[in-house]
């Protein structure tokens, strides 16, 4: 008999407090994100899941346009599933982005804090630059 797997579903819900179906969803879409080592919608869409392609990528869309999320709590579930334990380390990584092969002067930069251990360095929150 194969064992099922729940995926990250549980530990979501113990740590998010959203409703059961966005948990679901985004359970879907880091599982998708991993096989497909890729960041890009339509990529993730095509293997989201049953649907067709263009409702998944209207989806994934849909979520991260409408959706506030709460860093703070998913701060707090990277802390909880963390593979190693303290003592932690606090690093600041900034980008600059570049356009046309020049610095844009208008476009802003991200600043991302990062927990790191040995040599695993894990973002927990990402403020904007100006």
């Amino acid at each position: 008999m194969e064992a099922k797997n729940n995926g990250l579903a549980p530990h979501l819900q113990d740590h998010l407090r959203w409703h059961k179906a966005r948990v679901k969803f985004l359970d879907l879409l880091i599982i998708s994100l991993i096989r497909n080592r890729s960041v890009n919608f339509c990529k993730n869409a095509a293997s989201l899941s049953n649907r067709a392609p263009g409702s998944n990528l209207r989806r994934i869309q849909r979520f991260f346009a409408e959706f506030a999320f709460d860093f703070d709590a998913i701060a707090r579930l990277l802390m909880a599933i963390m593979p190693f334990k303290g003592p932690y380390q606090l690093t600041l990584d900034r980008t600059n982005w570049k356009y046309r092969r020049r610095q844009s002067l208008r476009r802003p930069g991200y600043r991302f804090f990062r927990l790191a251990r040995c040599r695993i360095r894990t973002p927990v929150v990402r403020s904007l630059t100006r």
